[in-house]
């Protein structure tokens, strides 16, 4: 299984970020498949007009900013 986060903004709007998604996915998606599956959790969470920022492989050992 593959660790993915990505953001969740309006749809135009990058910069009025929603939510930050982690996902567990199968390894073998590329990452415009991991895009596409966010984007379908994104919507049925947050309304059909938003949309995801990049994609990219969790990495667990390093910290994150908390959320805001």
């Amino acid at each position: 299984m593959g660790d993915w986060r990505c953001t969740v903004h309006r749809t135009g709007e990058p910069a009025d970020r929603l939510a930050r998604l982690s996902l567990v996915l199968a390894d073998e998606l590329t990452s415009a498949e991991v895009r596409d599956r966010a984007r379908v959790l994104a919507r049925e969470l947050f309304g059909h007009d938003v949309d995801v920022g990049e994609v990219e492989p969790e990495n667990w050992s390093t910290r994150r900013p908390p959320s805001t």
